[in-house]
């Protein structure tokens, strides 16, 4: 009986030992995400919302942010703003950022489908004749942090 307890307090220490081990191992051999920190340039009103996407794919890209991997909502401080976004897996992303003056969650245009609102890209991609393209947009994240500035166009 006392043979079996320690046998079971030995296997608990052993797995306890690997779990130990496994962790030191991965949490030490490099992360796997990093950090994206954005400056937005160029911010003309001080009302609204800044809503920034990140993307991962090309499906809603830029403008159904609800497709986006990620999504934030900023109330505007200032001109010129800059955004962390913390531990993005390694990949490739694009971002949109909309500044919703009139809060309605969607880019209102004109009775050309122009942008009536601001909105920046990353690689400050502007598209022609349409929105911008994910595959001019995207950048890689395989660092710990990567800076990009967006200058938003109105």
């Amino acid at each position: 009986m006392y043979r079996m307890n320690f046998s079971k307090y030995l296997t608990k220490i052993s797995i306890g030992f690997l779990f130990l081990f496994f962790s030191f191992n991965y949490g030490f051999a490099g992360d796997s995400n990093g950090h994206i920190i954005i400056t937005v340039t160029q911010i003309k009103i001080e009302s609204g919302l800044l809503r920034i996407s990140i993307f991962d794919s090309k499906d809603g890209f830029p403008n159904k942010y609800k497709r986006a991997l990620k999504f934030i909502n900023l109330k505007i401080e200032s001109p010129e703003m800059k955004i962390i976004l913390p531990d993005v897996p390694f990949g490739e992303y694009a971002i949109a950022i909309l500044h919703d003056e009139n809060n309605n969650e969607k880019m209102d245009t004109n009775f050309l489908r122009m942008p009536k609102e601001g909105y920046g890209v990353s690689n400050n991609v502007r598209g022609t004749f349409g929105p911008p393209k994910f595959e001019n947009a995207k950048f890689p994240v395989k660092q710990d942090s990567v800076f990009l500035l967006i200058e938003m166009a109105y």
